[in-house]
């Protein structure tokens, strides 16, 4: 069973109250995944991989219209998220999560790239992104990467996460919560759930990722 395949069944689809997604589950033991990396990894992160694997290649463009990819930033780490502007809970809390994380960074915040994809093909347009990016003080610091219903679907599928409209509650997109990192050689090591995301956990595990080429 693929370590990717076994986080697509930890990491279900849960809609809360507000409509954004979650993990809604703790981090388990299976073939795939470990529970407690830091255990017997060296990474903080609750959940890693039992075995690396490559990050599937993609190409979106950014709040800025400029094409990017995510072999771009090979030879960095990458923190790798997905988000919707109009969010009302966790997308804020993942974003400021990350923000933290490259503050705390310092001036090792240079090995690291933020990178949301965007799960609202509809709303997220790239003017709603700079707003909701310059609002968080992030504009210049994070890639926030959009795209048409089919480019973007591409990409979620490719990281088995769940995204669809709520049927009820307008511009309300329920979907997985999830933050993977990524090596400086392009493959995934670490998971962090979003409920809860500690920015410590990745402020530890930067230094680790950008070193694994």
């Amino acid at each position: 069973m693929s370590s990717r395949r076994v986080l697509a069944g930890l990491l279900p689809l849960a809609l809360l109250a507000g409509g954004c997604g979650s993990s809604g589950s703790s981090p388990t033991t299976d073939t795939g995944t470990t529970s407690g990396a830091s255990a017997t990894s060296g990474f903080a992160a609750p959940l890693a991989p039992v075995k690396a694997v490559a990050a599937p290649a993609f190409t979106l463009d950014n709040q800025f219209g400029k094409p990017v990819s995510l072999a771009d930033y090979r030879g960095k780490a990458v923190l790798l998220t997905f988000l919707y502007v109009d969010c009302p809970d966790v997308c804020p809390l993942i974003t400021a999560a990350l923000r933290t994380t490259t503050d705390k960074l310092g001036a090792s915040a240079k090995d690291v790239q933020v990178v949301a994809v965007s799960v609202d093909p509809v709303g997220d347009t790239p003017k709603a992104v700079r707003r909701y990016l310059a609002a968080r003080g992030v504009l210049h610091r994070f890639q926030y990467l959009v795209g048409t219903k089919r480019q973007l679907t591409a990409v979620w599928a490719k990281y088995h996460v769940a995204a669809a409209p709520d049927a009820k509650l307008k511009r309300v997109v329920g979907h997985t919560g999830i933050v993977i990192g990524i090596d400086a050689g392009g493959r995934e090591r670490t998971y962090y759930p979003s409920s809860p995301l500690k920015p410590s956990w990745m402020v530890h595990d930067v230094p680790l990722l950008a070193k694994l080429r």
